[in-house]
């Protein structure tokens, strides 16, 4: 009677091994915020300032989360923001707009970050590099932006009559 009973106890822990085999190989889906592609914008010195460019801030699995923003540059000061701004003043899905104001640097290239942060759980970050590339005043350019096209051209000719 044993012999026979055998099998049916080595089939029930034979699917009981497979059911917490199975469980172990099966761990919760990581929660982060959907990725955002790197920011660029391009400005003649002296010269109007970028458009702002939208981030569209959402959760992986489509969750409403509270968040934080900031921007933070490399160098040549403080010339990018976000709006909004600050600590838990958001929650997901949000536009939030990166804001160039560069003012009269120097030609050259800068460099910063817009962070997002979960406002539950500091851990969860997402980091959006952002480049600006500030064009010589006699430089011809065309900004890549979507749906932005810019000028620059010299103005110090004398008009002719």
């Amino acid at each position: 009677m044993l012999a026979r009973d055998s099998h049916k106890l080595q089939v029930l822990f034979a699917l009981l091994a497979l059911t917490f085999a199975l469980t172990l190989a099966s761990p919760l889906q990581a929660q982060s915020f959907q990725t955002v592609p790197a920011l660029a914008f391009t400005k003649a010195f002296a010269g109007a300032e970028p458009l702002p460019q939208v981030l569209t801030i959402a959760y992986t699995d489509q969750t409403a989360v509270r968040f934080s923003t900031s921007a933070t540059t490399n160098s040549g000061g403080s010339w990018l923001s976000v709006s909004p701004a600050g600590g838990g003043c958001c929650f997901t899905p949000l536009a939030v707009q990166a804001i160039v104001t560069a003012g009269n640097l120097a030609a050259g290239t800068y460099t910063g970050q817009v962070v997002i942060t979960n406002f539950s759980n500091g851990a969860i970050t997402m980091t959006i590099p952002v480049t600006l590339t500030v064009a010589a005043s006699g430089a011809t350019f065309f900004d890549d932006m979507a749906g932005k096209l810019s000028f620059s051209m010299k103005t110090s000719v004398a008009a002719s009559s």
